[in-house]
């Protein structure tokens, strides 16, 4: 069971993600809520973080800059022992030392992180790709956004998990 928490939330989107999610949507304020980003180019990363200090919601990133890292801060292991287990996870599909696709499979198997929501992004999407994300049941499966403004859109769009 995933719960998501949301803030400055509509009704339409928060309809559209209970049917993502298939489950309600909690319509609450936190203090803080953790996101992992998995990403390996520093520019994406950079956009990113610019957009979540745009948007004024209290987001807090975690970078992972390639899969096998963030497995283990998932897991925390070595370095990563008792880092805070993120409520959603934001992920490049083409990652170094573990593919997008070995770190999805690799959470699905495990009980404790399976429930995190996992958001791919592409930046170059092929139907293969779409296919493989859907069959290692990716919540979602994106173009990556291209700037900033291309992440505070993305952030806007799904009044962004906060």
């Amino acid at each position: 069971m995933v719960s998501i928490l949301l803030v400055r939330l509509d009704s339409e989107i928060a309809d559209f993600i209970t049917r993502v999610f298939m489950n309600p949507v909690t319509v609450i304020k936190q203090d803080r809520f953790e996101v992992l980003l998995v990403e390996n180019c520093e520019v994406d990363v950079q956009a990113f973080k610019e957009a979540v200090v745009a948007s004024s919601l209290p987001l807090h990133v975690t970078v992972a800059e390639d899969g096998l890292e963030a497995l283990m801060r998932l897991n925390g292991l070595g370095r990563y022992s008792g880092s805070e287990r993120p409520k959603l996870i934001l992920m490049d599909w083409n990652l170094p030392k573990l593919t997008g696709s070995e770190v999805l499979s690799e959470i699905r198997r495990n009980l404790f992180l399976r429930s995190i929501p996992v958001i791919i992004l592409a930046g170059s999407p092929s139907k293969e790709d779409q296919q493989d994300a859907q069959r290692l049941e990716a919540n979602l499966f994106l173009t990556k956004p291209v700037d900033s403004a291309g992440y505070r859109g993305l952030i806007q769009k799904f009044g962004l998990f906060a």
